[in-house]
């Protein structure tokens, strides 16, 4: 949630004076205005709600000049439920829903940040249809990496041929709480026909937008599975023909795989008979399951996300959609504190950390306990490698 103040009125040019609400808009979920004090307490109460409700998101709130040089007499705000509000979902559909995956020979699961909350049901999904599932980046932990059941975490960050080489066996998809952004399908790389595509999500406007599906329905997935409807089919039985013997030899072929940006690794140059694989094994056997990574953008990303498995819900952060540098070190700061009894840490590379060093100067005043990892190869990396290949 964000105030800020509204332009006043009269001369134009003055001094660092622009036009907040156009810079704003593209990143907001809703833009609110108020010019009288009174209706602040409505207001900021709606505006909760709206960043909670269907998929969350930034609300701002314009407050004119001239309030905020007025007296008032506040009241207190009532603000709505933690809990967001969670769309109706029709009977009909749910039953259609619960027929298709009932009677589906090869069906698969592909679970985003939208599934985080309801991994637990979502794995009993799974295990009685024996199915494989695969995440995007923001959904990787909703089922822990070490179940086996867990075919493709991650996906963009794997050989996407191969991936949608397992998407053409399965005969129906379930998309879970998935937005399909350019980095959640892997450049709309991913292919999933319109007819094997069934798409929930707690945002009405993400379905169909980037992916048809021939079954849309708006719902907040946590909620969704204590409907009676689903919850009768996670008793059903099942027509799958997926065997144990398969999703394993999938798992194995997918996660062995490099991707073709991943074929040349640069080496550890300070522990150097170790390879990145074998140092990203070794880290996350230190670290507690439910530890939190933070990553900046950049190629230390791609290596943190291709060879560290996730256990826990919520942990992997990163800038996600916008991929914007000097994301690590303040978002693991906010991680900790969110999350204080969960290990927190930040891996970044030598750019990003030039960008956000100071910020530790917070965690350190605030004793918030922070590890950090520094990936230096002395340049941007990511960027590096891309004019090697565009340029040569």
């Amino acid at each position: 949630l964000s105030l800020h103040k509204s332009n006043p009125p009269g001369q134009t040019f003055r001094f660092q004076v622009i036009d907040q609400t156009a810079m704003a808009a593209p990143v907001l979920k809703k833009l609110l205005s108020v010019a009288d004090g009174n209706a602040l307490p409505k207001t900021v109460a709606e505006a909760c709600r709206l960043a909670r409700s269907g998929e969350p998101g930034p609300v701002a709130i314009d407050l004119s000049a001239q309030m905020l040089s007025d007296t008032m007499e506040m009241k207190e705000i009532s603000l709505p439920s933690a809990a967001p509000s969670s769309p109706q979902v029709d009977p009909a559909r749910l039953e259609q829903l619960a027929q298709r995956l009932r009677t589906a020979r090869r069906p698969l699961l592909l679970l985003g940040m939208g599934a985080m909350e309801a991994g637990q049901a979502i794995r009993q999904l799974a295990e009685r249809m024996l199915c494989p599932v695969m995440t995007t980046c923001s959904g990787r932990g909703s089922i822990p990496e070490d179940d086996p059941l867990v075919v493709c975490p991650d996906f963009g960050m794997r050989d996407i041929e191969l991936v949608n080489e397992l998407v053409s066996q399965a005969d129906l998809v379930l998309a879970l709480g998935c937005k399909f952004t350019h980095n959640g399908s892997a450049g709309f790389r991913l292919r999933i026909p319109e007819e094997k595509l069934i798409h929930i999500d707690a945002s009405a406007a993400v379905l169909n937008a980037n992916y048809p599906a021939s079954l849309a329905i708006e719902a907040d997935i946590p909620a969704l599975f204590t409907e009676s409807a689903v919850h009768d089919l996670l008793q059903a039985e099942f027509a799958g023909e997926w065997t144990h013997d398969e999703l394993a030899a999938w798992r194995r072929k997918i996660l062995d795989t490099l991707p073709p940006s991943m074929t040349e690794l640069p080496r550890l140059t300070d522990l150097a008979k170790l390879t990145l694989p074998d140092f990203f094994s070794r880290f996350r056997s230190i670290l507690p399951r439910d530890a939190i990574i933070v990553t900046d953008s950049g190629f230390h990303q791609m290596l943190t996300r291709t060879f560290l498995p996730i256990n826990a819900p919520r942990g992997i952060i990163t800038p996600a959609d916008f991929q914007a540098m000097d994301f690590g070190i303040p978002a693991a700061i906010g991680a900790a504190l969110a999350a204080p009894r969960r290990r927190v840490v930040a891996v970044v590379g030598d750019g990003s950390m030039a960008m956000s060093a100071m910020e530790l100067r917070t965690a350190v005043r605030e004793r918030i306990p922070l590890t950090v990892i520094v990936l230096n190869d002395s340049s941007l990396g990511l960027i590096r490698r891309l004019q090697i290949e565009y340029y040569g």
